[in-house]
């Protein structure tokens, strides 16, 4: 956000309870958001929550539930639509020290979202996938598709903004090597985005059981530093 390149919009301030997160909410003129807690992965406690003041309804999309006072993860997206349930989830989940962002409409992919998942190493992007869903989450983790890039129509423009992208936001953070990078499309495919970077983001089937480019060329950069 500093370096103006495009992410999903942050609130900046900790949000902690669902109070703050409609206040927030209002203030901003945001009716749906994603809210990720910092420290976990594979999909695990992240929501996807959104309201419609005027009819009074609510909707949250997420693989988590609640049993006996603890959050347990499903590896399954359910949609919840009773507000008890609802006020539950929201609250157990705002406990954990969350980002919340702007859920923002993704690219469409045969009737399904979809966003991709970068693999940047060594200064350039090694390998990617598409993630679709019926949903708003997308990961892997919770059996969503796994779509080679080539076949969701991507244009070479497309493929110069995806690199470009990457590429900015890796300057960001001398000295790492490699990151998994989630970007994705407005609906009218003028603008990609990142979603979120990731510490690790090699670990994707696709690639392991076929050519098992990631780990190869790591093993590669590996040898040749200690060549060097």
């Amino acid at each position: 956000m500093d370096n103006n390149i495009p992410v999903s919009t942050m609130f900046l301030q900790r949000i902690a309870d669902i109070e703050q997160l409609h206040n927030v909410m209002d203030e901003s003129g945001i009716n749906q958001v994603f809210i990720k807690p910092k420290f976990y992965s594979g999909a695990a406690g992240v929501v996807a929550y959104r309201r419609n003041i005027v009819r009074n309804k609510r909707q949250l999309f997420t693989s988590a539930c609640i049993e006996k006072e603890h959050i347990i993860n499903t590896k399954k997206l359910k949609k919840f639509e009773n507000n008890e349930e609802i006020d539950e989830i929201l609250e157990n989940i705002l406990k954990l020290d969350c980002v919340v962002e702007v859920w923002m409409p993704k690219a469409n992919y045969k009737g399904m979202l979809y966003d991709l998942r970068v693999v940047w190493q060594f200064g350039r992007v090694e390998f990617m996938v598409a993630r679709t869903s019926k949903g708003p989450i997308t990961n892997l983790h919770l059996n969503n598709g796994a779509v080679k890039w080539e076949d969701i129509g991507l244009q070479e423009e497309d493929i110069m903004k995806i690199n470009a992208l990457c590429e900015s936001a890796m300057k960001c953070f001398p000295g790492l090597n490699m990151a998994g990078i989630d970007i994705a499309f407005t609906k009218n495919m003028k603008t990609a985005y990142i979603i979120e970077i990731n510490g690790q983001g090699d670990l994707i089937y696709q690639d392991i059981y076929n050519e098992n480019i990631i780990y190869t060329n790591q093993v590669k950069e590996m040898k040749r530093w200690l060549l060097t």
